[in-house]
């Protein structure tokens, strides 16, 4: 991830997340992270489906929580 999460922290993490929320008026942080994480859990079945390659997918999995695949 290269957009900054804080004044600080370049790094895709769920606790700075979960520490800025409120600046940015997010009710129940935890929530949506859950639903986001509901969200994109089937994403490797969705790619493979839609048939892209296993390279692309493996490109494209670090966009997403480590061990989705």
């Amino acid at each position: 991830m290269s957009t900054a999460i804080d004044f600080d922290t370049y790094a895709a993490n769920t606790d700075t997340l979960l520490e800025v929320a409120p600046y940015f008026r997010v009710r129940s942080p935890k929530t949506v992270l859950a639903e986001i994480a509901h969200a994109v859990s089937g994403w490797v079945a969705e790619a493979r489906r839609l048939g892209i390659t296993e390279g692309e997918i493996d490109l494209m999995s670090g966009a997403f929580a480590p061990g989705s695949r």
